[in-house]
Order: C-alpha cells, then structure tokens, then sequence
C-alpha cells in the first residue's frame, strides 16, 4: 500500500439505480505523488512525472461510476435527489449509455485500478446522467465540466498513443463543454438553475475559481470556437464579447486581484491575444468598406 497511487474503498457502495455493490478507487495523494506543473489557459493543472511515481492524473478519479449499470455522477452527487421516476429513467438507458461512451474508447472494467480511457469514459457516462437528475444538483454545470475534463483527457490519450484522430472526438467534447456553460449561464440568469448545487466549481481539482471562473471558461471557448466562424463581423462580436468576460476575471485596468499572480498574467495575455486579434478584423472589414470589389 505504501507504495500504491491509489486504494479501493473497504466498505462496498451500493448503486441506487440497479443495487449491484462495488468498491470505488480513491486516489492516495502524500508522499510527493502529485507534482505540481503549470496552469493552462483553460485553468487545468497539469501534473509532472515523479521518478518514483511515473505520471500521475488525478483527474481519473472524481466520478463514481457503478460497474453494473453504468449509473455515474461526480462523488459527492452519488445518489442524490433519486426518485423512482429518475430511477427508472437512468435504468431504461443503461444499455444506450454504455454503448455510446464504448464507441469512443472501448469497453472498461470499472472494478480495476482506472487510467485514461476509464477517466474519458467516467465523465462520458456522468454527462449522461446528469441529464436525468435535478436541477438542484445543477446537472448543466456539472455537465459542462465533465465535458471539458473529457476533452483533456482525450488530449492526454491522443499523446500517450499517438493518434491524432482522437483530435475531432476532443472538439466534440470542447463543443459540448462550450453549449453545456452556456446553457448554464441563461438558466442561472432565468432562475431556472441555481448555483446552490454547486459546492466546486473548478475546473480542475487544485482550485475553485468559483462564478467568475465559469464566466472566464465561457469566454475562452467562445473565442476558440470563433475561428470557426466565417463572417468576419460575427467573428468580430464573439471576441469583443470574449473580450469583456476575461477583463472581468482578471481585473483588466485593476491593481490587485485576489486571483493567483500566474492566472493574471495568463487572462492578460489573452486578453492582449484577442485585442490583437480584433485590431486585425477591423482593418480587414475597413478595406472592404473602402475596397468593395475585393470581396467579388
């Protein structure tokens, strides 16, 4: 055990949906098995191998899956606010639930010790589930973040087996993360979804950003997503949009900020990114103001 990364809990968890009992893989984090590396732009944790430890990615661990019936939610969401409505919905999919999240990496064993492709399928099944449960465990943010953890671990699988193929199944999930945050975002404002159901907000497991941090995310991947679009006006409005979320987050124009000093610096840039970024479109729209005939 001492020199395990991980232990499976002593005491059995029954699965509410189908009874089936298992043990859930915790990960052991003393001893200098998780080292810190940098922090990305879309605010992940990246962790460095340890000679002792090899790689370790604590992000495989957060979902609590039951290997029967493929019934998944984040850990502390593990069968709450379950009726026998919500039940038999969970239950009458399992099969469809499974299928669809096997189609993307292959069938796992959830009763063996996890790597990636059992961290890539766990939030796949918790997205899932999260569709059938209660707005009060505010299932749209929690599927925009299991969204997003899915793309990078993709990511991670698409290095580790060097296939660049998984590159368009990591943009489904980028773009599912993208429209789950903004769905979140016009219920909350609707009131039709609240924040209560939400104890961390990420998005990664080292820090809670909180609200602003969804704000920041939101904007990110609308500026990311903006080099999709065609019509360079659009592309004009997604950015300034973007634009205004990062300022509010890293306290452009601001002298303090409670934020870390490396998250600052890192909005800014962004920020600096996308001004330069809008300064290019506006002088191609001007010259096809003043030049018409060029867009012939």
């Amino acid at each position: 055990m001492a020199d395990a990364i991980t232990f499976f809990t002593k005491n059995p968890i029954e699965c509410p949906v189908c009874g089936y009992q298992f043990k859930r893989e915790e990960l052991m984090t003393g001893g200098g098995r998780l080292n810190a590396g940098r922090l990305t732009e879309e605010l992940r944790r990246l962790y460095l191998p340890t000679q002792k430890w090899g790689k370790v990615i604590p992000l495989l661990y957060p979902v609590t899956v039951c290997p029967n019936c493929f019934y998944a939610t984040l850990k502390d969401d593990f069968g709450k606010y379950l009726d026998d409505n919500i039940i038999s919905q969970i239950d009458r999919y399992r099969e469809i639930r499974g299928n669809y999240a096997i189609q993307v990496v292959g069938n796992v064993d959830f009763e063996k010790p996890r790597d990636l492709k059992h961290g890539i399928l766990s939030y796949i099944l918790a997205i899932s589930t999260y569709s059938f449960l209660s707005k009060k465990l505010s299932p749209s943010f929690k599927k925009a973040v299991c969204s997003l953890r899915t793309a990078w671990l993709i990511d991670d699988l698409k290095t580790e087996e060097k296939k660049p193929e998984y590159s368009q199944v990591q943009l489904i999930f980028y773009k599912k993360a993208l429209e789950f945050y903004s769905l979140f975002l016009e219920k909350q404002a609707k009131g039709e979804e609240s924040i209560d159901g939400i104890k961390f907000f990420g998005p990664d497991l080292d820090k809670d950003f909180g609200f602003d941090g969804v704000l920041y995310l939101y904007a990110v991947l609308r500026y990311k997503f903006s080099f999709l679009e065609e019509d360079p006006k659009k592309r004009l409005e997604i950015i300034g949009e973007s634009k205004r979320y990062i300022a509010k987050f890293v306290g452009i124009g601001k002298k303090s900020s409670d934020k870390p000093a490396d998250v600052i610096e890192m909005g800014r840039d962004l920020y600096d990114k996308m001004s330069q970024e809008e300064e290019k479109l506006e002088n191609e729209l001007g010259e096809l103001i003043v030049n018409p005939g060029e867009q012939q």
